[in-house]
């Protein structure tokens, strides 16, 4: 089985985004910084030759930047860094800029293409704030060899800057990633492109999808509107690629399983667009905890696929959410389990995972564990794009199937081996002969 990755979101993250108190007492800054940390700095703590550069050439800015509590605290804590990308990555690790303020985009673009020599900022410097402290360096080494170019002319661009503060903000959840390209296609273009080489060139040297740097900060959002108009497109699970008309969508609730009337059914690009109200299932100020049922039509014959709960992994506060989703027809089920030497029990059901980091990568490194499970459940975890009969824990697709799952609300929980400690958690619906498909995020 080739797994399809659950949304479409790139990674990164760009310099001089959020505030908190722990950067304050860091650097020494109150919330109105003093004005002997300037006017060389413009109201900020550089030093040296980056505060001459940041006088002559980015002073507004900064001082604009100054007078946002969250750009002015954070921008000051990276300020004190100087050359060093693991300590500015601490600053962005410790400092979640949730929500991002407006102020820190200009000033980390005008640092970027005015004082980048001056400040440190190899190739733009963004390097080191979307990759773990302890892999900053490394990163920013591997990304100025390969993608010197595309990082410099995203850390110059105020669009890409606000790309990436906006998947950063996010802290993994899928609608909110969604509504960060939008309105933004340009600095999104650009992220993206960085977010390719930080994800696969350089995977391994930034530490991809080893962002943790949320967990135990994480907070559900409250929904910003009256609904969320949510867009899948639908493959066949045993490529990936291809699309799958006919597929029938209803809303349904996590708590009692019940489902409302068909919502819509997806076209011959395999594309479904329905509305979810909020609160939907959830309260007013949360949204929607329920699911997407995926069915098709009874008298679908051979066509028939295993009915699948879709869990979008966070209560829906956005007012749009995009990703994909996988189907798999009951014959194709029954030979992959054949083929794995599965005993399916029919009284029994399937999940498919999938967990992202704090900058919405493919997380791994991560073992998933069924509360519910027994010597009967067993987990294969993808590696290399196909199911592993070996493997223990996830690659870089961060995807396993979870097979034998007893019939029931069941809690899943997703643990990084590398921080030690379970960085999502959830409890779904498993009902049998159907798969649950879900995106786990960091939660709270």
């Amino acid at each position: 089985m080739r797994p399809r990755r659950a949304v479409a979101v790139g990674v990164t993250v760009v310099s001089l985004g959020g505030a908190a108190f722990a950067c304050r007492q860091l650097v020494g800054i109150q919330d109105d910084p003093p004005q002997h940390l300037g006017p060389a700095g413009c109201r900020l703590p550089f030093t040296g030759d980056c505060a001459s550069c940041v006088a002559a050439s980015c002073c507004d800015v900064a001082s604009a930047c100054a007078a946002d509590p969250s750009c002015g605290t954070y921008a000051g804590c990276l300020a004190s860094c100087g050359r060093d990308p693991a300590c500015r990555a601490k600053c962005t690790y410790d400092n979640q800029p949730v929500p991002p303020s407006p102020a820190s985009p200009p000033l980390a673009a005008c640092l970027a293409a005015s004082c980048e020599d001056a400040c440190g900022l190899t190739c733009g410097g963004i390097a080191s704030s979307y990759a773990p402290p302890d892999a900053a360096s490394g990163c920013q080494d591997c990304l100025s060899q390969a993608a010197c170019a595309t990082e410099r002319s995203c850390a110059q661009s105020p669009d890409c800057a606000g790309a990436g503060l906006c998947v950063l903000a996010c802290q993994g959840r899928v609608d909110c990633t969604t509504g960060c390209s939008e309105g933004n296609d340009a600095g999104f273009g650009l992220f993206s492109s960085v977010a390719t080489t930080f994800e696969g060139t350089c995977g391994a040297a930034c530490a991809s999808g080893q962002n943790w740097g949320c967990v135990a900060h994480v907070s559900w959002p409250s929904p910003q509107g009256a609904s969320t108009d949510v867009s899948y497109a639908i493959h066949k699970a045993t490529d990936g690629t291809t699309p799958v008309p006919g597929i029938q969508v209803t809303l349904c609730s996590q708590t009692t399983g019940t489902c409302g009337p068909v919502l819509g059914q997806s076209d011959e690009a395999g594309i479904v667009d329905v509305t979810v109200p909020i609160p939907a299932f959830g309260t007013a100020s949360e949204g929607p905890r329920g699911y997407l049922l995926l069915t098709t039509p009874e008298d679908a014959g051979a066509a028939s696929i295993a009915p699948e709960l879709l869990y979008w992994g966070a209560p829906l506060s956005q007012p749009r959410l995009k990703g994909n989703a996988n189907v798999t027809t009951l014959v194709e089920l029954g030979a992959i389990s054949a083929a794995y030497n599965v005993q399916q029990d029919p009284s029994r059901g399937y999940l498919l995972a999938t967990v992202f980091d704090c900058v919405a990568t493919f997380a791994s490194g991560v073992v998933f564990d069924v509360q519910q499970g027994d010597m009967q459940t067993r987990t294969f975890y993808i590696v290399d794009n196909i199911l592993s009969t070996t493997a223990t824990q996830t690659d870089h697709s961060g995807t396993a199937v979870i097979t034998n799952v007893p019939a029931g609300s069941v809690h899943l929980t997703a643990r990084s081996i590398s921080l030690g400690a379970t960085v999502s958690q959830t409890d779904v619906l498993v009902q049998a002969q159907s798969f649950t498909e879900l995106a786990m995020v960091p939660s709270p």
